[in-house]
């Protein structure tokens, strides 16, 4: 077998290969003496029918099966011998398999480009942690008096603040029905609804009336499908009530919210918001040094690998589209290119760094993830672990602590480790 590699692109190489007539000739004679040994052939008693027979009857079958097969090998080896690791699945062409001649083909495959990153270090990334102020925890605890807030049936028309049950009976965007897209019924309060026109809309209604709203759905509107497009939607008042938020008691939060005191859940509050704050901080500075060795370092990613991305979003999201209208891949594809890409980029870099200045999880570090997690579920530690192990779980803890450590290293958090 003889192969011929050229790389056209960083992430693609394409395989020509070359098997010898004697190969072939060789592996048909094995396979003819092998059906000989085999076939039940009226006349010939098993095992004695003759190779002529066996040609004459199967030879193109056993042909084809021969090929087939030393294909199958010959692009296996060409990859083992040229340390060619495959990202997608290769694409088999120009395939010359016929008479006396040798077999010919290429096969043309993905791969993660080679990549070396430099400068990475002394980036001057800063990483910049927001102060939590009491407002912050205020803000906060209204929110939770307003999740636990107690709803009364009211009467006469609807007014700021009230919970208004809401029925939709048409909707169109830009002049059209979208299948699918008829909202359930719901809850929307007067003053909070998700377009400024539902708001006017709802003042004033009474149980039992009907309205047309039409709008231009905002740029950001939750449903991408409509965001930013004109549309009309008809909708019913079924019920209208009043609501009452919760009084933040120390009394109200122990049996609630299982708190020993209102100064307890400001406490718990305060600490969850720094939490997320030095968490936003830290990966503001993440992203500012990739982007930073990115602009010495950058690299192209293989389409395949953004391919594997993207489906692997559409199949998370195919449960928020149970009647079968998600977009198309081509539409997550112009969606979430960009973030693929750099997502894929990122990883790359960091693994990259990790290994050349050998950052590595210690076992405590992957211990103590490990127990963060048992205790969530009210697990044991012992038992969590076991299982971990088993289904390679602990690998990925690892490869996450150690993307997180190195990233540390490079905005200034810690030290780079001393080898």
């Amino acid at each position: 077998m003889k192969a011929t590699v050229t790389s056209p692109e960083s992430w693609k190489k394409i395989i020509e290969v070359e098997i010898p007539v004697e190969d072939i000739a060789a592996q048909v004679d094995k396979k003819v003496a092998k059906y000989s040994r085999e076939a039940s052939v009226p006349g010939f008693r098993k095992g004695k029918v003759p190779t002529t027979l066996i040609r004459t009857r199967f030879g193109d079958s056993i042909r084809g099966e021969v090929v087939e097969k030393l294909m199958n090998n010959a692009y296996r080896d060409a990859c083992i011998e040229n340390k060619i690791n495959p990202v997608s699945d290769p694409v088999i062409e120009n395939v010359k398999a016929e008479g006396d001649a040798p077999i010919t083909f290429t096969a043309t495959v993905e791969i993660d480009p080679e990549i070396v990153v430099a400068d990475y270090k002394n980036l001057n990334v800063t990483v910049a942690i927001e102060t939590t102020e009491d407002k912050d925890v205020e803000d906060a605890l209204a929110a939770i008096a307003d999740q636990y807030s107690t709803l009364a049936p009211a009467e006469g028309v609807a007014t700021e603040g009230q919970v208004v049950t809401i029925a939709y009976s048409d909707v169109t965007v830009e002049g059209e029905t979208l299948p699918g897209f008829l909202p359930a019924p719901q809850m929307v309060e007067v003053g909070k609804a998700p377009v400024a026109e539902l708001n006017d809309a709802l003042k004033g209604m009474a149980v039992g009336e009907t309205k047309t709203v039409s709008l231009t759905y905002p740029a950001d509107f939750r449903i991408e499908e409509v965001a930013g497009k004109p549309g009309e939607f008809t909708f019913a008042v079924t019920a209208i009530q009043n609501k009452t938020q919760a009084d933040l008691t120390d009394e109200y939060v122990k049996e609630k919210l299982n708190f020993e005191s209102l100064e307890a859940l400001k406490a718990a509050i305060r600490a969850d918001i720094e939490k997320h704050k030095e968490e936003a901080g830290k990966n503001k500075a993440f992203d500012e040094a990739i982007d930073k060795i990115l602009e010495k370092n950058d690299f192209a990613v293989p389409p395949a690998r953004v391919s594997h991305y993207i489906s692997h979003i559409m199949k998370d999201e195919a449960r928020y589209y149970p009647n079968g209208n998600q977009p198309s891949y081509g539409d997550y594809l112009a969606r979430y290119k960009d973030v693929a890409e750099k997502s894929l980029k990122r990883f790359r870099i960091l693994d990259y760094i990790a290994n050349t200045e050998k950052v590595k999880a210690t076992q405590d570090e992957v211990d103590a993830k490990i127990k963060a997690i048992a205790d969530q579920y009210n697990q044991p530690f012992e038992t969590v672990k076991a299982s971990f192990r088993q289904n390679g779980t602990t690998v990925q803890i690892r490869e996450d602590i150690k993307e997180v450590k190195a990233l540390e290293c490079l905005v200034g958090i810690t030290a780079w480790p001393e080898n």
